[in-house]
């Protein structure tokens, strides 16, 4: 029955992540397509995005439904059946491409016309975030956590009293309980400390970024940034916070089997790290555009127009995002830029994110390949 919540709980994320993911992109994109502001919410665009969120939940109930069959017939199957997620990748192709093409041919045929402006980035590392905006307390509370795993797991096993040079003895300890039970003892510590340092580089990243600043209102929507990056900064912190937590109440399952069940109940903490970047986003917007900011400027909230680097206008072309999506541009140096429909865009004519694609794929594969 776990296996069965878990999938159906990680399915009802996507699924809705999804559907909502139209919202979530600045009005002046439709489907990756670049458009007049003005027209986002013209009946062809309504039109359009019903199609999206209806195609999108039915993918999510057909993917809830074979989970609910393998559960009633084939149950031993259910563990290994969280590869049904991949589902989710054909599931949105179906409902975005048709979409994203429709969206072309309309401004085509309608003759929208669209500012070349493009969006500026900010040049110096001040002005975008340095490590001293990072939320410390979340990752020094997370590692406080991993290092009682540690203890915990030595706790269990704790190490001989002294350690013997005679070979047939030390080939025994290897052979014997403690050695034998690294892998409980301090695998999952250890599983916890990758995700510590994981996330805090992601943390870092999140800080460290270049803000794209709308040049026609550079202060409001730097202020926008500006309060997105400390929510996602805080939020990434508590998913750290959450993930450490989680790997040690596994290792207290483990370790200690004859705790209660509530524990185990403990481990449904792995979804926070998805539902909580999600739910900010659903609330402040591609580039923290919804996010409402009462006042602005001051030192805090102010950009000093000197720091805004325009890039190239070619970036605005809609000839340079593949499917609406993938940015591909050899003319700018940039390597991340802002999306177009989900998230953050990568530029794929830049050969060190060619590489970087291809091992990442490659490892995805294998650990896929493992499960």
């Amino acid at each position: 029955m776990m296996d069965l919540i878990s999938n159906i709980v990680i399915a009802a994320c996507i699924g809705t992540f999804l559907s909502v993911a139209p919202t979530l992109t600045r009005k002046s994109y439709l489907f990756g397509v670049k458009i007049p502001m003005e027209v986002y919410n013209c009946p062809e665009a309504i039109r359009m995005k019903k199609r999206y969120v209806a195609v999108c939940l039915s993918g999510a109930t057909t993917v809830f439904v074979l989970y609910i069959l393998v559960y009633t017939f084939v149950p031993a199957f259910l563990p290994s059946a969280w590869h049904f997620h991949l589902l989710f990748v054909p599931i949105f192709l179906l409902a975005y491409i048709p979409n994203w093409k429709h969206a072309l041919n309309l401004k085509e045929a309608r003759g929208w016309k669209v500012s070349e402006s493009a969006f500026a980035d900010t040049k110096s590392s001040y002005s975008r975030g340095n490590l001293s905006y990072l939320p410390w307390g979340w990752y020094v509370a997370g590692l406080i956590i991993v290092i009682i795993g540690f203890i915990v797991g030595y706790a269990a096993h704790p190490l001989p009293d002294k350690f013997s040079f005679r070979m047939s003895e030390f080939n025994q300890l290897f052979d014997g309980s403690w050695f034998g039970n690294m892998p409980v003892n301090f695998g999952l510590p250890l599983s916890g400390l990758f995700v510590l340092v994981l996330f805090w580089f992601v943390g870092i990243f999140i800080q460290s970024e270049k803000l794209q600043i709308d040049p026609q209102d550079p202060d409001r929507s730097f202020t926008q940034h500006r309060i997105l990056r400390r929510r996602m900064g805080h939020c990434w912190g508590l998913s750290t916070l959450t993930m450490t937590s989680m790997f040690l109440l596994a290792e207290c399952c483990v370790v200690f089997p004859g705790l209660p069940a509530v524990f185990r109940l403990g481990l449904f903490l792995m979804f926070l790290p998805i539902a909580l970047p999600m739910a900010v986003a659903l609330l402040a917007g591609q580039g923290g555009c919804k996010i409402k900011v009462k006042n602005i400027g001051g030192s805090t909230s102010a950009i000093d127009h000197g720091q805004l680097m325009h890039v190239d206008a070619s970036r605005s072309d809609d000839k340079f995002w593949v499917l609406g999506m993938f940015y591909c541009n050899s003319n700018d140096p940039s390597y991340f830029v802002e999306g177009r429909f989900i998230g953050m865009g990568i530029n794929f004519a830049r050969p060190l994110i060619v590489i970087a694609s291809l091992a990442f794929f490659y490892l995805f594969a294998k650990v896929f390949a493992i499960l």
